[in-house]
């Protein structure tokens, strides 16, 4: 049975025997740590202080995340380089034609991308948690602007569902939250379909503009499955994949395989089992809904879950689901009072 390994001497990944390595400890030890994180979380946010405290978190990670991209951005990454130390740094995708791709402290751009995504994700989707303030708001923006110069098909992927998340959310409350939320809904809705016809001005008459964005979608997406790099992405998933039904569904264990799709290396990693364990507690957490929150809130975690679920299936290389996913799996705590502060529900 052979897999291509989480780590590689080299800069090519190459087949090898499945045997135990140290990258069965350090996976296993980052999925305690992330489920650790998911326990703590929970535990915390039965605290009154705790909506406090979560918002002060989220916008230091997003404005060090912007500020780190921004410095990339102005040709100032060396500054950055210790932080890039990652054996799977892939330094042949920081350009796509004429277009830098931007990677912050991160050693490439879906690395960037996927964060920067699934912290805007929790600025938009818990923005009424976290209080849509200048400073939120302006995250927001930067956020976005960012996830679009990392020029990362992940991001971008992620982005989508985001935005169906995003409209499916304004859904529920324009429907079932009463006139004044209706209202707020409406404006939303008005605002964005605003801001979406001036970038598509800005885009249809600035050539600077035009020429390097048809560049990305050409690379991104029109001739995605045609890259060397999808090509050895997707084989390792399929290896991966292969080495699981060679388990006769056991699993090969945490840390012995690396892929492109972390859906597909839990289920190579933990097995029949695992998996249906884990499908399970994603299930449940996605029917939890508090029946005294409104509509609006009652789905707010569980939609902003669904850019990082994306993102995992699109480009993790391993079983872990990483903290991002955590501190949103620790939130949906039956005692979480993530969303007291709001009056209305007094």
């Amino acid at each position: 049975m052979y897999v291509y390994p989480v780590r590689s001497a080299g800069i090519d990944y190459v087949l090898v025997p499945l045997s135990f390595t140290t990258s069965n400890l350090t996976q296993e030890f980052y999925l305690i740590l992330s489920y650790s994180v998911a326990l703590v979380v929970s535990l915390l946010s039965s605290d009154a202080d705790f909506q406090s405290l979560f918002r002060s978190a989220i916008l230091s990670v997003a404005i060090a995340m912007i500020l780190t991209g921004a410095i990339d951005y102005l040709g100032a990454g060396w500054i950055l380089e210790f932080t890039r130390n990652a054996s799977y740094a892939l330094a042949g995708e920081t350009n796509i034609g004429s277009s830098r791709r931007v990677v912050g402290a991160m050693p490439e751009a879906s690395s960037f991308g996927w964060l920067m995504t699934a912290l805007l994700s929790i600025l938009i989707l818990l923005r009424k948690t976290l209080g849509l303030d200048s400073k939120v708001l302006i995250c927001i923006i930067l956020a976005i602007i960012f996830v679009i110069l990392c020029a990362s098909s992940t991001a971008y992927g992620m982005f989508v569902a985001l935005i169906f998340a995003f409209l499916f959310q304004t859904l529920l409350r324009a429907v079932f939250d009463g006139q004044i939320e209706r209202e707020k809904s409406i404006l939303e809705i008005i605002c964005l379909s605003l801001l979406c016809v001036l970038l598509f001005e800005i885009v249809l008459y600035v050539d600077a503009i035009r020429a390097p964005l048809f560049q990305l979608v050409d690379e991104l997406v029109l001739n995605k499955s045609a890259s060397s790099s999808f090509e050895e992405r997707t084989r390792w998933s399929r290896i991966a994949y292969e080495a699981f039904i060679s388990s006769y569904g056991l699993g090969i264990g945490v840390g012995s395989a690396r892929t492109s799709n972390g859906l597909i290396n839990i289920l190579a990693s933990t097995g029949v089992i695992g998996s249906v364990l884990f499908l399970l507690y994603i299930l449940r957490l996605f029917y939890y809904a508090p029946a005294n929150h409104r509509m609006y809130d009652r789905f707010a975690l569980s939609l902003s879950m669904l850019s990082p679920f994306i993102g995992l299936a699109l480009s993790s290389a391993t079983a872990d689901f990483g903290i991002i996913l955590a501190i949103l799996f620790g939130l949906q705590s039956p005692k979480s009072l993530i969303f007291t502060g709001d009056p209305s529900y007094e």
